[in-house]
């Protein structure tokens, strides 16, 4: 029987065996990154004790490398080794912290690197006209140039349109604030 995120968070916080811990999270209904994330997100909340917690993030470090390795290598056999890791390294971490019935929370991970995308995609164009213009890499041109367009524009908002108008693209596009202060 598959078991949601949550079941299976509190059944593997639930147990001190790793044979059993095993079995829950064979019984999951979740991907390993979705399980990795769920675990990193609540974990703190059954291991309370620092040292209990330290143990806990070496392992779960140590899942994640293999689950680097799996993903770069493309090597599905090593998937046992990291459910096995869990099992063995995270769930007998918890010695001194009595299990408590709790609330989980969604991973925000995934939230925090979805901003930061948009916010990238947002200076994408920009970027774009920037690394043509200066023959460099796009990284390089909003190191280089971006970050002062965008510090002379704080400085003096009328140079929007000026560099809007230079690089023929919207004024949002060269600095999207702008878009927030006309509001």
């Amino acid at each position: 029987m598959r078991r949601p995120i949550e079941q299976t968070l509190k059944r593997l916080f639930i147990t001190t065996d790793s044979a059993s811990a095993r079995q829950v999270l064979n019984d999951a209904d979740s991907d390993q990154d979705e399980l990795l994330l769920w675990i990193e997100e609540n974990m703190h909340l059954h291991l309370i004790d620092s040292t209990e917690l330290a143990d806990a993030y070496e392992a779960l470090s140590l899942a994640d490398q293999i689950l680097g390795r799996i993903m770069r290598q493309q090597n599905w056999k090593l998937l046992s080794y990291f459910y096995d890791y869990i099992a063995m390294t995270l769930i007998p971490s918890r010695t001194k912290t009595p299990f408590r019935d709790v609330k989980y929370k969604r991973p925000s991970w995934p939230l925090i690197v979805w901003r930061g995308t948009r916010e990238q995609d947002k200076r994408g164009p920009l970027l774009s006209k920037l690394s043509d213009l200066a023959v460099v890499s796009r990284y390089r041109a909003d190191r280089t140039h971006g970050r002062y367009i965008r510090q002379i524009i704080e400085q003096d908002p009328k140079q929007l349109l000026s560099f809007a108008n230079w690089l023929s693209v919207r004024p949002e596009i060269v600095f999207p604030q702008s878009q927030k202060r006309a509001r």
